[in-house]
């Protein structure tokens, strides 16, 4: 519990450092210049997804299987691993963009924004091998230099009016700086691998879960992308203002089930049938208590005064207050979706979890499509709540189908 709650912590000062820095842009630059930033950073974050291709979950899985003194090699070959795919795809995502949006603005602030690709691949790897070691206290401080110094750099330079690309380019500085203070404290050094063998075993036993992941943030982030070509900059910017409100709410959930994953990665969760299914139920229920409390509170909160909530950004931004309502009421399933998730991802099922996804993502490309161009933004939001809830009958199916079979091993 010590460790989700650091997690937790430890998540939020940079998750939320990140929200707040895009709400001051939006509250300073206005909705147009938002809503261009809105769709750099979304295209960024699809493709640092494809670029950390699973790799985390696998260090994971090998930090809590393996003896101490094989974690330095496997932290190096993570982590070039990480580097290599961060460089490939920030070429793939600035191609994107590019076909996206003819703005040369717009490329200017995906060229920036993607650096994190690389600034952030390389500190999820030291994350990995932290939350193994249930050691994410020791993160805590080193996470609230880095960003705290990353917000007070963006609020002078967004008080000073600086250009635009410039206060983007803070934030893969200040995770360059976050991976370096967490490398001085790390007990096992790692190093660039020279064996390229053993790293693209790693893509290889990563593949499925890294299709998936990416499959998970395409269809998290493709809204944004038919939202931007079919209504324009501002009406991405409302859609965007809204879904940066809620979707930090999953921070909570996120870290609470890493630590779950631990758990049930090791000797511990290998488990039969019968009792000890409740066993796994139990400690499941143990581990995820605080994080259903958290998000039912929140999503209260935000349905009950989302107009005042997005006043605060500006008065053309509570045009989303439908919007708000909606992703909020898809919070509590999100939250059931990250739990069902972990369980599979414990056992190691990493290509029914990719079925999953792809199915999740044809879904939600399908609902997208045809509600934004029938009912506009208030669409996009149901075609987010419509695809969670088909991610979660597919889930439960999944997990009810194993546990019925009566396979011996891990839970599945």
């Amino acid at each position: 519990m010590f460790n989700s709650f650091s997690g937790v912590i430890t998540r939020a000062i940079a998750g939320l450092s990140r929200i707040v820095v895009l709400f001051l842009i939006a509250r300073a630059y206005g909705p147009n210049l938002f809503g261009k930033v809105s769709l750099a950073f979304s295209v960024m974050e699809i493709f640092r997804s494809f670029s950390e291709f699973g790799l985390d979950t696998i260090a994971l899985r090998k930090f809590s299987h393996v003896a101490e003194e094989q974690h330095s090699e496997i932290l190096s070959h993570i982590l070039t691993s990480k580097i290599l795919a961060a460089v490939a795809f920030y070429a793939v995502s600035l191609g994107v963009v590019a076909l996206i949006s003819p703005e040369r603005q717009v490329l200017q602030f995906a060229a920036v924004t993607s650096v994190s690709l690389l600034s952030a691949n390389i500190v999820g790897a030291l994350s990995s091998y932290y939350q193994s070691q249930l050691g994410m206290t020791r993160t805590m401080p080193w996470a609230f230099l880095a960003y705290t110094l990353y917000v007070l750099a963006s609020c002078w330079a967004i008080g000073s009016g600086v250009s635009l690309v410039f206060v983007l380019a803070i934030l893969p500085l200040c995770e360059l700086l976050y991976f370096t203070l967490l490398l001085r404290q790390c007990l096992h050094l790692p190093r660039i691998a020279a064996k390229l063998s053993t790293t693209f075993a790693l893509f290889r036993e990563s593949l499925p879960l890294g299709i998936m992941s990416a499959m998970i943030f395409l269809y998290m982030r493709f809204d944004s992308i038919v939202v931007y070509k079919a209504l324009g900059s501002t009406a991405l910017a409302y859609y965007a203002i809204c879904f940066r409100i809620v979707e930090p709410v999953l921070m909570v959930p996120i870290a609470f089930s890493t630590t779950l994953l631990s758990l049930l990665s090791g000797p511990a969760g290998r488990i039969g049938t019968g009792a000890e299914h409740r066993q796994v139920f139990h400690t499941t229920f143990e581990t995820l208590w605080p994080a259903y409390a958290f998000v039912t509170l929140t999503a209260i909160i935000l349905m009950l005064f989302g107009r005042q909530i997005l006043s605060v950004f500006g008065s053309q931004y509570v045009e989303g207050a439908a919007i708000l309502k909606i992703l909020a009421m898809s919070l509590f399933v999100r939250t059931i979706n990250v739990t069902l998730t972990t369980l599979i991802n414990s056992s190691g099922r990493y290509r029914v979890l990719a079925q999953i996804t792809a199915s999740n993502l044809l879904v939600n490309i399908v609902l997208v499509l045809l509600l934004v161009n029938r009912i506009g933004l208030v669409g996009a939001a149901w075609a987010v709540l419509g695809t969670e809830a088909w991610n979660t009958v597919a889930q439960a199916c999944a997990l009810s189908r194993t546990q019925h079979a009566g396979q011996g091993g891990r839970w599945a």
